[in-house]
């Protein structure tokens, strides 16, 4: 499938889209020199998906790191799509910010995938599995790391002494150095593992739809394109 479409906005492609044959994309850039430019990214998702009878019922947000826009990103979504989120935040935290037992966590998820429809935000690798057999649509979102700091930080300074919605009762805002070396420590790491997971993924399900988008600029297009 080559050839440009029509946008709703001036947002600009500046990622290559990668298309098999009867098979889902991939957006990355570091695949720009293999692959075609098509044209812009608005658009073209609708297009796409609608033309290879691609339902998003079943969804998974993910993303490189905290900070990249996650939650944000699923409730939008959410709110397009008529779907309801789940964010895994709420089922691994009880208040006072203690862990969940790792069975309760995962029974809470197994509830949520027997659903016909779902979202469900955050990354939790012990039950990636679980999600992704299920899925038809995995979402993933990568910006540079300096972004996710100031986003965490900024999300720090605006939460003092609340809890966010996306986070389980009792557990108010908090930022530590243990937190941030985490954040720094994992970034590329898990970079290089999710490329390779998503790719292994797409490979073993051709069917599921897998999207990366890696800029500002492609998440909010991709977003407006729900909208129509």
């Amino acid at each position: 499938m080559t050839g440009q479409c029509s946008t709703h906005t001036s947002v600009s492609m500046t990622d290559a889209i990668l298309l098999q044959e009867g098979s889902p994309f991939l957006i990355e850039e570091e695949w720009k020199r293999d692959v075609k430019l098509i044209g812009r990214l608005t658009g073209y998702f609708k297009k796409y998906s609608e033309e290879a009878g691609i339902s998003m019922e079943r969804i998974m947000v993910i993303g490189v790191s905290a900070g990249v826009g996650k939650s944000t990103f699923a409730r939008r979504l959410g709110d397009h799509l008529n779907i309801e989120v789940y964010h895994l935040d709420t089922f691994y935290w009880r208040p006072g910010w203690v862990e969940a037992p790792l069975e309760d966590f995962i029974s809470a998820q197994k509830e949520v995938v027997s659903h016909d429809k779902w979202i469900m935000e955050g990354n939790y690798s012990h039950s990636f599995n679980l999600r992704s057999e299920l899925a038809d649509t995995i979402i993933y979102l990568e910006l540079p790391l300096r972004v996710c700091l100031y986003r965490v930080i900024k999300r720090w300074f605006s939460n003092l002494g609340k809890t966010r919605t996306d986070m389980a009762k009792g557990c108010n805002e908090k930022l530590d150095w243990e937190f941030i070396k985490f954040i720094i420590s994992t970034y590329f790491p898990r970079k290089k593992e999710m490329k390779i997971k998503l790719a292994d993924l797409q490979k073993s399900d051709p069917e599921k739809l897998i999207v990366i988008l890696k800029s500002k600029h492609e998440i909010e297009g991709y977003l407006l394109n729900v909208m129509g």
